[in-house]
């Protein structure tokens, strides 16, 4: 979804009628509910798609995808999370009943 993600200009909104206007429209009026966030996870273990973020214990998002960066030398995730969970938050990833630590970054993960 190109709102959530921080792609809203990419949407061609002065183009007239296209499928799902009328759901983004009503989305960017009332606000987004879930933002793209980027994760950098203490430790090499990868969170994977599905995985439950937790801020104090309660679920509050979703990994959208994780892996390991060779760069960082530590995993990264990206994560649908409620706007008011900001960059620098400390959140948590349960991995099949472990607890991952992680901190809520803006992407990109490696600047140039």
């Amino acid at each position: 979804p190109p709102l959530p993600a921080g792609r809203g200009w990419v949407v061609g909104w002065d183009k007239g009628d296209f499928r799902g206007r009328d759901a983004l429209a009503a989305e960017k009026d009332r606000g987004i509910a879930r933002k793209l966030r980027g994760l950098l996870v203490e430790g090499r273990r990868p969170p994977r798609a599905g995985y439950p973020v937790l801020v104090d214990g309660v679920a509050v998002g979703e990994i959208t995808s994780g892996n390991f960066s060779p760069m960082l030398e530590r995993a990264i995730a990206l994560a649908f999370l409620p706007p008011e969970v900001e960059d620098g938050a400390a959140v948590q990833i349960d991995v099949r009943g472990s607890l991952l630590a992680a901190t809520v970054t803006k992407p990109p993960f490696v600047s140039r």
